[in-house]
């Protein structure tokens, strides 16, 4: 994949999210909702944990 391939494929990933902007997004921890997380406008943000399931939160 050349520079110019991977500038391309930055600018078409970016102009999709800002046109199918949501108002929520989950992050599942994998890479696919991270990047999305990135590159989306700023949001409010909170996490949820019952009982002691999560420890690391």
């Amino acid at each position: 994949m050349t520079e110019s391939d991977c500038s391309e494929l930055k600018f078409a990933l970016r102009d999709s999210v800002e046109r199918n902007q949501c108002k929520a997004l989950l992050l599942s921890g994998g890479l696919d909702s991270s990047i999305l997380a990135d590159i989306s406008r700023p949001k409010q943000t909170f996490t949820v944990a019952w009982d002691n399931q999560a420890p690391d939160l």
